[in-house]
């Protein structure tokens, strides 16, 4: 992500290339299928895509110091929206949103817990959505 999403959500990249920071996940809750890659310069054509849009659901627990990305790689084909994300059952807004990613993290009021357990409804295409869990820099010692 850049640096100004990082600062958005809080938390520091584990690394850096240039302004794009990096985190390895820590889970992958969902991730079915990988988009075949293509040369731009070369390959410009619309991809034949022809799942269809539904509502689906996806949980999963992490640490209350994990961020949840929800990410739609196929938004060029279809819609995406999160309508509903709920973590221990109480609604939570997007720390970050633009039309390819969701990224969510858990009050400040359930840090002290051992895990916390996260609900998105999601509108996508099913098999072009990941949803991953991970970690900023320090998160492990309790310094985000």
């Amino acid at each position: 992500m850049q640096e100004a999403v990082w600062r958005k959500i809080g938390l520091r990249a584990q690394a850096q290339i240039g302004v794009l920071g990096i985190a390895a996940p820590t889970a992958i809750w969902h991730s079915p299928r990988a988009l075949t890659p293509v040369v731009p310069l070369f390959n410009n054509y619309p991809r034949g895509l022809h799942d269809k849009v539904l509502h689906f659901v996806v949980e999963g627990d992490a640490a209350p110091d994990e961020a949840v990305a929800i990410a739609h790689r196929a938004t060029r084909y279809g819609t995406f929206a999160v309508p509903v994300a709920r973590v221990d059952g109480e609604p939570v807004e997007p720390r970050h949103e633009d039309l390819v990613t969701r990224i969510f993290l858990a009050p400040a009021s359930l840090r002290g817990r051992a895990k916390v357990h996260w609900r998105f409804e999601i509108e996508a295409m099913p098999d072009y959505v990941d949803v991953l869990t991970f970690r900023g820099a320090g998160a492990e010692s309790g310094d985000l």
